[in-house]
This record gives C-alpha cells, structure tokens and sequence, in this order.
C-alpha cells in the first residue's frame, strides 16, 4: 500500500508523457485491485482485529466489502484520479450557487445539512448516516446556535 501511494503521490504533480501516464494509471488500477483482492481473501488485520471490525458490522460479508471500497476510494483520491463528481445532485440544481441565509434568535438553535442528501435540507434529516454507512465517509451535520439568553 506505501508503494502505491507514493506511486499515486508522484502522479499528481508530474509533468508527465500521456503514454507513460496513461501506463501509471493503469498501475495505480492494476495495484487497487490486487489490494482489494488481497484485502478480499485474507485481510489485513490480524484476526483479532478482523472479528472486532465484523462484529461492528450488521452481517460478515460487509467489512471485507466496507474495507475494499474504502481502499479504492483512498487510492483514487490521492492518485488525482477521482472522477469529478457533483456533490449535489437534488437541491435547487438549476441555481448557479446554493445560497442559504439564516437568523437565529437568542436561545435557538439549528442544525443544517452538509451531505446535500437530507429531505428537509437545508436542515439536517440524519440522512447523512446513511450516506456514511454506504461509502465510509465521515460527514455529518452543521449545527449553529444563536445568542444565549441572559
């Protein structure tokens, strides 16, 4: 995994010939799926670790499955192969920019959506534990408060 981080590090700032790139990605891809495959079959943590991330999960066939896609994901960002994807895909999208302006008075206290998943947004549903869940990221809500009350 450090070799083929360093190999995706290198990537991403060199000034390199299309052929030779095109080559390295095909590397990077090649070297994901070998871990993945890797991480599939035997794990990488000792098998005391191995049964306590199991035992964290709803069923035995998520965490090798949970560990691969967080892997991938890892590799792909840090080769700047990522596909560039919208984050919002529902909210207000024929807007050029989601703007949302709030006053809060003393004592109040908002939480709002950071995942542009929630069905309440621009206020937090807890969507985003979902979200999580499915592709191992980490975000969660905003949560603002007004003034305190004296």
């Amino acid at each position: 995994l450090f070799i083929i981080e360093n190999i995706a590090y290198l990537l991403r700032g060199a000034d390199w010939h299309p052929t030779l790139l095109t080559t390295m990605k095909l590397i990077v891809v090649i070297a994901t799926l070998c871990l993945a495959i890797a991480v599939f079959s035997f794990g990488r943590e000792s098998n005391l670790q191995s049964a306590a991330a199991i035992s964290r999960t709803r069923t035995h066939s998520v965490a090798p499955r949970f560990q691969i896609h967080r892997q991938a994901n890892r590799l792909r960002m840090l080769s700047g192969f990522a596909e560039k994807e919208r984050i919002n895909t529902e909210v207000d999208l024929e807007s050029p920019k989601v703007v949302t302006m709030e006053d809060l008075g003393k004592g109040e206290k908002k939480v709002f959506c950071r995942c542009w998943k929630s069905g309440t947004f621009p206020l937090c549903d807890g969507t985003h534990a979902k979200w999580n869940k499915e592709t191992g990221d980490n975000v969660g809500p905003l949560i603002v408060s007004g003034p305190k009350e004296e």
